[in-house]
């Protein structure tokens, strides 16, 4: 068995890319049936499908673990993680006759992002590594499943606010190793030692992360969000960066995922030993 979705917004260099032995990216590689266009589809869908030249596939060969939507979505974070974009699905097929899913969670992109919907091969091979890290994330099912579930909901989020607090609660399920006061300075300082190496780069790391993550307090606690629009959403783009980075780091570093996987008496070691490094 096989799944077919087509990858709207996507373009490579690339006809053909395989991330694992389970799951590819190939250009034309499936043919709408007379069923699904008399049938299943509206003109407008037809239209739209064959206008988009490349499909995400995935065969029955995944790990069982895995169910078809969680490898798709994690896909889709994978390509996040490296850069602001625009892709998402809309169907999904199989070889089953008549076949047909239509996917109403979509990712939710960010005008205010520099998005990038052309990808070289150099940055699938990233995405590539990417996507391994995060399926074993999700085999383990231990703490970063939970930073990974959060992550997802604020892509495909419709409101900015509530990205931005899914977006947050990521990073705190990432970074948190104690309770108590002082939790958005620990949160800072973890966060900057893990993303960076200097001292002066880590205190700038620091400072950013606090000013937004104050922003996340505003909304949690009910304050009045004076900012025009377009200023909430320069604020959520500058979330997102920070998330992507503290994932792109993550997921480069076996050592790392395994470190805060740990207890919080383990990861609060695990910062201290990395910031006194």
């Amino acid at each position: 068995m096989r799944w077919y979705a087509p990858l709207f917004n996507y373009w490579s260099n690339c006809e053909n890319f395989y991330i694992t032995n389970y799951l590819s990216i190939e250009k034309d590689a499936y043919s709408l049936s007379k069923e699904l266009t008399d049938f299943l589809l509206s003109g407008s869908d037809v239209s739209e499908i064959n206008s988009c030249g490349y499909w995400v596939i995935v065969k029955e060969s995944k790990s069982k673990y895995l169910s078809v939507p969680n490898v798709l979505n994690t896909l889709l974070i994978s390509f996040w993680v490296l850069t602001p974009n625009q892709l998402h699905y809309r169907f999904r097929f199989s070889e089953r006759k008549g076949d047909m899913r239509r996917y109403l969670d979509r990712f939710i992109f960010n005008s205010e992002d520099e998005n990038q919907n052309t990808v070289d091969e150099l940055q699938l091979t990233k995405v590539k590594q990417f996507y391994r890290s995060l399926a074993r994330i999700n085999k383990n099912k231990d703490r970063l499943q939970t930073a990974l579930l959060y992550t997802y909901r604020g892509c495909v989020a419709y409101d900015w606010r509530v990205s931005f607090v899914l977006f947050t609660a990521a990073l705190e399920a990432i970074l948190t190793y104690k309770r108590g006061y002082g939790m958005t300075r620990r949160h800072a300082e973890a966060y900057s030692i893990l993303t960076e190496t200097t001292s002066s780069k880590r205190d700038l790391a620091a400072k950013r992360f606090e000013r937004l993550y104050n922003i996340r307090s505003d909304i949690m606690h009910g304050s009045k969000i004076k900012s025009r629009a377009t200023t909430n959403l320069k604020n959520l783009s500058k979330l997102s960066h920070l998330l992507r980075r503290l994932w792109n780091v993550i997921l480069c570093d076996n050592q790392i995922i395994s470190s805060l996987e740990l207890n919080d008496q383990g990861r609060e070691l695990f910062f201290r030993q990395l910031g006194s490094s």
